[in-house]
């Protein structure tokens, strides 16, 4: 692995929250399952049912969740190992979104302001009086309606469809084929027949949300549909008109 992805031992506690017991300055290369581990690579261990498998794993390091201890090996000590993972592969594996200039394919509509270090990738619309912040990334195939603001930081996969109206917060992931903004199902019968009922709300999704492949978020028939900040949602859930989803919450998949 190139130089440019190492790192001391010492440097990624401190960038996890954690402690190294043995030698801080090993220097790491990779981070892996134990089963994949190599020599240069930083490796965890969630239960101590996996102890043995530990101790004949090559890896430079071991993180471990507090008060579990392996003689003679380098460790990274956290107090909830799941999140020093989470932070670990973030620190490895970052995905590298192209910013800048890229928005001669784009259609742009007109009166946007657009942020510093903008992605607009091929195939994406974007209509009128849009706002999207700084660093936000557009990838290819997403439609952005008119009057849409977009947050700094925000990711949009492949193939969202954002409805006119709808607000996306700072930092917010949404992922391949979403719907935001969709009609609610609303209406009024008569003798047995449907009467469609204008849904004129929208969308609000604040910052730090993440929603997962073919979810579907219907706007508001009058005032918003809210997700809050924090929450995580997963592929394939369904939100409908007017639902006030508070922050930090968990959806799965389906729900």
């Amino acid at each position: 692995m190139d130089k440019k992805d190492s790192h001391r031992l010492g440097d990624l506690a401190r960038q996890i929250g954690g402690e190294v017991r043995g030698d801080a300055n090993r220097i790491i290369c990779g981070f892996q399952p134990l089963e994949t581990a190599s020599k240069d690579d930083l490796t965890f261990l969630a239960h101590p049912k996996y102890g043995e498998a530990a101790q004949r794993c090559p890896a430079a390091a071991i993180l471990v969740p507090a008060g579990m201890d392996i003689a003679g090996r380098n460790l990274l000590v956290v107090p909830n190992p799941y999140l020093g993972v989470a932070r670990l592969l973030r620190i490895f594996h970052q995905e590298g979104l192209s910013r800048g200039p890229r928005r001669q394919e784009a259609y742009l509509g007109d009166d946007c302001s657009l942020g510093a270090d903008i992605a607009l990738f091929p195939g994406v619309v974007i209509g009128d009086r849009c706002r999207l912040g700084d660093r936000v990334a557009v990838l290819p195939g997403t439609v952005v309606g008119d009057d849409v603001e977009i947050g700094p930081d925000a990711v949009l996969h492949p193939q969202v469809t954002v409805y006119a109206r709808s607000r996306i917060g700072p930092r917010a992931i949404i992922h391949s084929g979403t719907v935001i903004g969709s009609d609610g199902f609303g209406y009024a019968q008569e003798a047995g027949v449907f009467h469609k009922i204008p849904q004129v709300g929208n969308v609000v999704i604040e910052e730090d949300v993440e929603i997962g492949a073919n979810v579907t978020i219907d706007r508001g028939t009058f005032g918003s549909t809210m997700v809050g900040r924090g929450t995580k949602i997963d592929n394939l859930v369904q939100i409908g008109h007017n639902c006030r989803i508070g922050e930090h919450c968990a959806l799965v998949a389906q729900v």
